[in-house]
């Protein structure tokens, strides 16, 4: 079932922006491995890669605006090791410097303002949502230091990692692929993505679960194609990114289910 009070717009290899409505009551939201800008009730927020579900609180009134980094693009975006963010939310004022936390929050702001319901799950740069582009490009090159926009630039091995993960390839099928050793691939893993690969193809099994559920599939189906060796290997792993069961899932997106 759609979001009502959430949009988001795409902005391709950078992420997504998003605005949720005020008001809303705090819920639980799944796991997406990815970093984040916040602005919430005029305060500046660095959420960190998120690999557990986590309990989403929303802004009491007026709408939150966030920028959601690519998984693999939160170390360079921030430049800090991605894990030490891990599941975590700060004050922009404690993960960045200053003069570049007072400029991100004064562009997330016009991005609020420009961010209006109705134009959402488009791709930037198309009708009414250019203008939206045109401040998300100050996002990218002013809200964490002059050069930004060059460092946020995907590297080829966050691409092929990600590609391997949601393959179900192990760390060491991924490395060797790179020419890394396995520590090597670790060290860049934690560096980039803020966790390591298991914990990548993880989130990625439980999004693409998360769509087949949306879309009708039956549970048992979902574990085969997403590649559990059974639903209750989905159940479990797919409740440590989601914060729920398949099944409560599934009863939430049906109308009239009771969950």
């Amino acid at each position: 079932m759609a979001q009502p009070n959430y949009e988001e717009w795409v902005v391709p290899g950078v992420g997504v922006v998003w605005r949720a409505a005020g008001g809303g009551a705090p819920r639980t939201l799944p796991a997406d491995g990815s970093a984040d800008l916040i602005l919430r009730e005029d305060i500046l927020l660095v959420a960190g890669p998120s690999t557990r579900a986590f309990t989403g609180q929303g802004s009491r009134s007026g709408a939150t605006i966030g920028l959601r980094f690519l998984p693999g693009l939160a170390g360079a975006a921030l430049q800090m090791d991605a894990a030490a963010l891990r599941d975590t939310q700060v004050p922009g004022s404690a993960a960045l410097d200053p003069a570049d936390a007072r400029r991100g929050s004064e562009t997330l702001r016009r991005i609020r303002d420009l961010a209006e319901p109705g134009d959402s799950h488009r791709e930037l740069g198309r009708g009414r949502s250019a203008s939206v582009e045109s401040e998300l490009l100050r996002v990218v090159r002013t809200a964490v230091g002059t050069g930004f926009g060059d460092r946020v630039a995907e590297p080829g091995w966050t691409r092929r990692a990600r590609l391997g993960a949601s393959r179900g390839e192990s760390a060491t099928e991924i490395a060797r692929a790179l020419g890394y050793s396995d520590r090597q691939l670790q060290r860049r893993m934690n560096a980039a993505f803020g966790y390591g690969v298991a914990t990548l193809r993880r989130v990625l099994r439980a999004e693409r679960a998360q769509r087949l559920i949306a879309a009708g599939q039956p549970l048992s189906d979902v574990a085969f194609r997403v590649g559990f060796s059974d639903q209750a290997h989905l159940t479990r792993e797919f409740s440590l990114v989601a914060g729920t069961t398949p099944g409560r899932w599934a009863a939430a997106r049906t109308p009239g289910v009771p969950v």
